[in-house]
Parts: structure tokens; sequence; C-alpha cells
């Protein structure tokens, strides 16, 4: 192979589009979507839910009512299978329920922004592979 031909092979293999262009976009859309997950997190950290748990401001409703558990029959204090049972209904009532919606919506756009930023971290990853094949392309076209 003569030199015009190995400078046209590495004319064609678009490395300089590569680090100039296409790297540091796919590393800016990786900084976005960490940042916007990151930025989500901060405004909506009340509503945000660790494991099974319920989030602070589910938490919060829930000790409001433990102070507000109706009397049972006969005048007599609920018992705590009847007590536990009247709060999981109150889950389903207003506000609790919007407050339970909230961090199902939460968690639901923090897992999509998950996602997104795993996505750019591959293209990214992806396009660091690519650039190494063009790399040892290079210094195998070089080292005639």
């Amino acid at each position: 192979m003569d030199l015009r031909e190995k400078v046209s092979y590495l004319k064609a293999l678009k490395t300089k589009k590569l680090v100039e262009e296409d790297i540091p976009k796919a590393f800016g859309e990786l900084e976005a979507a960490l940042h916007a997950e990151n930025s989500f997190r901060d405004f909506n950290y009340s509503a945000i839910a660790s494991g099974t748990n319920d989030c602070q401001e589910v938490k919060g409703l829930l000790a409001d009512l433990v102070f507000k558990v109706p009397v049972g029959p006969n005048n007599k204090p609920m018992t705590v299978p009847q007590r536990e049972a009247w709060l999981i209904l109150q889950r389903k009532k207003d506000p609790i329920a919007n407050a339970i919606t909230n961090q199902q919506n939460v968690l639901f756009n923090l897992e999509n922004m998950r996602i997104s930023a795993e996505m750019a971290k591959k293209r990214l990853e992806g396009l660091k592979a690519v650039l190494s094949l063009k790399i040892a392309q290079i210094r195998f076209l070089s080292g005639d």
C-alpha cells in the first residue's frame, strides 16, 4: 500500500469528527442526563421512597392518622389488626392516595432518568471503543 492509499484510508476513518464532535457530544449528553436526574432527585426529595418503604411525605401523613384512629365497637379501643386494617384503608383516601401516586410518579421518572443516563454512558463507551479501534488501524497503517 503506497502513501496516498494510506492517507486516503486514514481520512476515510473520520477520526477527527469522532474526537472533536461525537465523543464531546456523547459526554455532554451523559453529563446533562446525570444533572437532570440529580436536580429532579433534589426537587422531589420528600417524595422519594427507599426500597419498599414509603416516602417522607406519606410517612408524615400516616403518622398524623395514628392519632386519629377511631374507637372500635362498644367504645373500646381497636385491636391491633383492626387498627392496621383501618390505616391500610386510609392509604386509598385523599390526601394519602395523592401522596402515594406522587411517590410512584417520582420513582417512575427517576427510573427513566437513570435509564437515560445509563444509555448515554453506553453510547460514550461505544464511541471510546470505536476510537480505540481507529487508533489501532492508524498504528497499523503507519507501522509499515
